[in-house]
């Protein structure tokens, strides 16, 4: 139930519903005979959903939820016994199914590259099904698979294949690193994702060493060599596509006028960032409010 209650708050308060309820409210309001009330929220309706569309605001949102876990090259990761990867990486799709990957799918080749750096001793996959989705098989077996593949041995693969949130992929891994007398753990998950899990885990009694990955933002600053950690300016630095149409030092270019308008006008891809910001908050508010993190 907690699980559903979780999921219906996200949907209700994420940005595209709170714009169709404004949408609805303003409709109502317009068939009472208050229709410049209805104007009010239809315009405030049309500006949410610019903002919340606008590349410029969902590229500092996602920026300001994933500062607190810069990239970290692998030589910089300290060593572990373990590495626990969440999933949220692959699904089944088609008859026969298939594996598909999603955009999280770099958890698992972070974690295949710190078993073959020798940062790890084993690799413990997280991740049941979903309750809605029936699948031939738990995403952690999905997950194996694809790990073996890119060069980590079979006997060196342990499965959860219960849990379906956060809070469960922390406490049925931590019956199995405690089973395996594993200590020193680390855990690879979205940086966006990595404080709630961080949070998770240590609620479930495990301390874990984050190792960020799948950022939204690639707006970092390079590393100075190769095995050094790669910080968060305090500033937001040029992207590839402001770096490719930037203006000349000297004048400004109505090319580069027009690129830098170009980053408020609303895109769908924009508005799948920050409905992901936003769900990932309330899953904070939510944690934090039972006690999970």
């Amino acid at each position: 139930m907690t699980l559903y209650l979780s999921k219906l708050l996200a949907l209700v308060l994420l940005p595209m519903s709170l714009a169709w309820l404004l949408g609805l409210a303003a409709l109502l309001l317009a068939a009472v005979g208050r229709r410049r009330a209805a104007w009010v929220l239809l315009l405030v309706q049309v500006g949410l959903l610019w903002l919340a569309a606008a590349p410029w605001v969902a590229e500092r949102l996602a920026l300001w939820l994933e500062r607190d876990y810069p990239p970290m090259a692998l030589a910089a990761t300290p060593t572990a016994d373990v590495v626990v990867v969440l999933g949220g990486a692959v699904r089944q799709v088609g008859e026969p199914a298939v594996e598909n990957l999603t955009r999280a799918s770099d958890r698992l080749l972070r974690a295949a590259r710190l078993y073959r750096a020798g940062k790890v001793e084993a690799v413990l996959a997280v991740g049941g099904n979903l309750s809605w989705m029936r699948e031939a098989a738990p995403e952690s077996a999905l997950m194996r698979e694809l790990l073996v593949e890119w060069g980590v041995p079979r006997d060196a693969i342990l499965l959860e294949t219960r849990s379906q949130t956060t809070r469960e992929n922390a406490l049925f891994a931590a019956e199995i690193l405690a089973a395996q007398d594993w200590e020193r753990v680390l855990l690879v998950t979205s940086a966006g994702h990595m404080r709630r899990a961080v949070g998770a885990f240590r609620a479930a009694g495990v301390e874990v060493i984050p190792s960020p990955t799948d950022y939204a933002v690639l707006t970092y600053a390079a590393p100075a060599a190769m095995n050094e950690p790669v910080g968060v300016t305090g500033q937001l630095q040029a992207g590839p596509s402001d770096r490719a149409a930037a203006p000349p030092s000297r004048g400004k270019s109505s090319a580069g006028a027009m690129v830098n308008i170009a980053v408020f006008l609303p895109t769908a891809e924009a508005l799948a960032r920050t409905t992901t910001v936003m769900r990932e908050l309330l899953g904070r508010i939510y944690y934090r409010w039972r006690g999970w993190m």
